[in-house]
């Protein structure tokens, strides 16, 4: 019982030692990419990819994107990967539509239409 208070008690000192390390190396080497990045070009935030420009202060214009959709639709689901977009597009008419976007381009890649399965007859 007292072997496991100890290695209990010195883990949690080497876990109290390894946050206060952490934390005098981000007070150490300055600011955080972000603070850096809103200091570089005020009002503008880094996309994905541009954190060295963001640093630089060479960030470019936010791309502005435009995606039509039918009357009554609404965006129910979105998944982000990297500079890719998966967005789940319902209406009110049926399943709905599934569309793969570019986010550097703001152009859609793919575009899947959701359809319902027939169901069995269970006789």
């Amino acid at each position: 019982m007292a072997l496991m208070l100890a290695a209990s008690t010195a883990l949690m000192i080497l876990g109290l030692i390894a946050v206060i390390g952490a934390i005098v190396y981000k007070i150490r080497t300055g600011h955080s990419r972000v603070e850096t990045a809103s200091a570089a070009a005020p009002g503008s935030v880094p996309g994905p990819g541009q954190g060295e420009a963001a640093a630089q202060g060479q960030i470019p214009a936010p791309a502005l994107a435009s995606l039509d959709l039918p009357a009554g639709a609404r965006i129910a689901a979105m998944s982000l990967d990297g500079d890719h977009a998966l967005l789940n597009v319902v209406t009110g008419e049926g399943p709905g539509t599934l569309l793969f976007m570019d986010l550097a381009s703001g152009k859609v890649i793919r575009r899947i239409e959701l359809a319902p399965q027939a169901r069995a007859d269970p006789s």
